[in-house]
């Protein structure tokens, strides 16, 4: 447990490693979440990521003050394989990140939470942590945080022209998920078919990622692009922007880049 003082709050910080310990914390985590949030915590996303995440418990850390976790940072285990070597890279997905109104101390409580979140990776086997922030988060953690913002996505609508499917088809050689952890990802309303991953909304298809280079290529709707692709063949359908960002203590991976890495889709 870690304390600090200050004029008006004193935030103490727990981390958790197991469902045990994260048990004897969960209601007031949870009302902190869903003040945070503005909306309910659903089960779905409760068990996809809290009490039953595919390569064991997440590491949750926690700001109390006065019996109130008022702060919280969600580390949630995955890994990623070499498709050339069939090295295993262990890392952390940083999600669920919030500090209630009144408990901020200017940046003193992000600065803190951040260094403690960092400090994960520090003579363990992750190699390194990986977040999708929103526009106001991205800069707190890039700024102050120490992540490397190492790319942006976006998505464009047309048919999959020949300059898009080179790009998927790159990515394939990229560390990626395995195939267990691609059917957890792969989650009600997503579907997977003839090589392609897409989902269903607003009764239009989104394409999400492809799985072997030999995939159908009649693909109209709605497709990923990424900055580091460079110029894309149509615009892009708004100013939604999925922010990649990595912090690590080495050499960063050659990661795939696929909106299926993200838990915001």
């Amino acid at each position: 447990m870690y304390s600090r003082e200050s004029s008006e709050k004193k935030i103490s910080w727990v981390i958790s490693r197991d469902n045990n310990s994260f048990l004897n914390y969960f209601d007031r985590w949870k009302n902190g979440w869903e003040t945070a949030f503005n909306r309910n915590l659903s089960d779905s996303v409760l068990n996809r990521y809290f009490l039953d995440a595919p390569l064991g418990s997440p590491i949750v850390i926690l700001g109390i003050n006065k019996d109130i976790v008022v702060a919280s940072s969600t580390l949630v285990p995955l890994s990623l394989k070499d498709p050339n070597s069939s090295e295993v890279i262990n890392y952390l997905q940083y999600i669920a990140a919030y500090i209630l109104p009144r408990y901020s101390d200017g940046f003193g409580t992000y600065k803190e939470m951040i260094k403690l979140v960092k400090s994960e990776i520090i003579g363990t086997r992750y190699r390194f942590i990986v977040s999708f922030p929103n526009e106001n988060a991205k800069n707190l953690m890039t700024r102050i945080g120490g992540f490397n913002l190492i790319d942006l996505g976006f998505f464009v609508r047309g048919k999959m022209e020949s300059k898009i499917i080179n790009r998927l088809n790159s990515e394939l050689y990229r560390p990626f998920f395995d195939e267990d952890l691609l059917r957890w990802r792969i989650r009600d309303g997503i579907f997977h078919e003839a090589g392609i991953i897409f989902k269903i909304f607003e009764g239009e298809k989104n394409l999400l990622d492809v799985t072997s280079n030999s995939h159908r290529k009649e693909f109209d709707g709605l497709m990923p692009w990424w900055t580091s692709w460079g110029e894309s063949p149509y615009s892009p359908v708004d100013n939604y922007r999925l922010n990649m960002c990595v912090y690590s203590e080495e050499k960063i991976p050659s990661i795939k880049r696929s909106f299926l890495l993200s838990d915001v889709f």
